[in-house]
């Protein structure tokens, strides 16, 4: 099976407005972890519904999250903030240094639709679109990873 060529990505300088103090786009924040609890329970959407509840989390805020026995260490960074949970994803950079927010595995495109980045400055942030008309079939996702999951599930129902 060829190798599909790759599409030429055009690279612009960076905008300005783009670039500002880390203590106003997101804060830094410790949390003390339980004895018992590990780094994996951290990124449990319901884990965080008190912090949620009493406002505590922002999207975008890091965490540096310390057992209290001193057993382990570990990073996350805020994703998403929803009426009573809080998405975070633990922060591992792999072997170039680079920590992936989505799950590299991730499926961006199928043969007939892909996702794609709508807007920054926008709560709806990714959409799902038919490749052959370039068709807005569904928007309204906040991450890509649930765009992708609602395309993966929905695929045979979105077919052209």
């Amino acid at each position: 099976m060829p190798k599909e060529p790759e599409a030429t990505r055009i690279v612009r300088a960076m905008n300005p407005a783009h670039i500002k103090p880390e203590t106003a786009a997101r804060r830094r924040l410790v949390f003390d972890a339980p004895v018992g609890t590990l780094p994996k329970d951290l990124c449990l959407p319901e884990f965080w519904k008190h912090a949620v509840g009493a406002r505590l989390l922002r999207r975008h805020d890091h965490i540096e999250a310390i057992c209290s026995d001193d057993s382990w260490r570990a990073e996350y960074i805020v994703l998403h903030v929803g009426p009573s949970s809080a998405k975070l994803v633990h922060l591992k950079p792999d072997s170039n240094g680079v920590t992936w927010m989505v799950d590299k595995a991730l499926k961006m495109k199928t043969d007939t639709h892909y996702v794609k980045f709508i807007s920054p400055n926008n709560a709806v942030r990714y959409g799902v679109f038919r490749k052959s008309d370039n068709e807005d079939i569904k928007h309204g996702f906040t991450t890509a990873q649930e765009a992708s999951e609602w395309m993966c599930e929905n695929l045979r129902n979105i077919a052209a």
